[in-house]
């Protein structure tokens, strides 16, 4: 999504905290099981802590419950998510953390054979912790594991797939690739990678939203996609190259 969308919804998004903030601090006030020592320093740090979640103010809650020694009034998350208002709040921040998530990536300049998969086919290292930031593009499916179709833009003609096991998509050249990993080629097979001969261009990594309607009723990361997304020439033959990637099987 572009830059305009997000800030739309982020904007829309920090209303939203600001409101169940507010809905909290009411609850927290009316609650007849909190001391008003309590509730004044619970509404302290709603207000104060932005990036707290639902959990912490629990085992918070649950360390005020210890101090005072009073084992009736808390019941876990039913009484913090319910009777205290922090599920709604946690919801409105999951809201605002996921929204960089689905904002579109920045072009990136590319040459040489591409190649489309997930990062962890690509080195011996990555059980002991790859540097997922070398990586010219790289992110999370958002999906979890999947498997994709590479399409011509132009023509929709099929061109490749890919898939993924550690939920995880990236862009790299093959002759990168090879450099970390020998036997790329050799050890996987064309299921997991699309390669794209002689590009020479620009890509970026796409989100597109996959329901319109069902986005403006209920706002849920699951309703959007990634995608590859890929505009250049060969740099042989001298022809447009550009491609689009679209989820195609789980």
């Amino acid at each position: 999504m572009d830059k305009q969308w997000y800030e739309q919804k982020k904007e829309e998004a920090l209303h939203d905290i600001g409101v169940a903030v507010q809905l909290t601090c009411k609850l927290i006030n009316q609650d007849d099981n909190l001391q008003n020592v309590d509730k004044k320093y619970l509404i302290e740090k709603v207000r104060t802590c932005q990036d707290a979640s639902a959990d912490d103010f629990k085992w918070l809650i649950h360390g005020i419950k210890c101090v005072n020694q009073n084992d009736d009034y808390l019941k876990e998350e039913q009484y913090v998510n319910t009777e205290l208002g922090f599920g709604v709040l946690q919801s409105c921040k999951s809201m605002l953390w996921s929204l960089e998530r689905l904002l579109d990536s920045e072009w990136v300049d590319m040459e040489g054979d591409l190649v489309i998969t997930d990062p962890c086919y690509t080195t011996n290292e990555w059980c002991r912790g790859f540097d997922l930031d070398s990586l010219p593009l790289c992110r999370d499916t958002i999906y979890g594991d999947w498997g994709c179709a590479t399409f011509n833009s132009d023509t929709e003609e099929e061109i490749g797939s890919f898939c993924a096991d550690a939920g995880m998509v990236c862009v790299d050249t093959l002759e990168n690739i090879l450099k970390r990993k020998p036997d790329f080629l050799e050890k996987y097979g064309e299921w997991c990678r699309t390669i794209i001969k002689n590009f020479k261009g620009m890509v970026r990594f796409k989100i597109v939203c996959l329901d319109e309607q069902r986005d403006k009723v209920k706002f849920d990361t699951w309703n959007y996609e990634v995608r590859v997304e890929g505009m250049g020439v060969n740099t042989e033959t001298g022809e447009k190259i550009c491609f689009i990637t679209s989820q195609t099987s789980l």
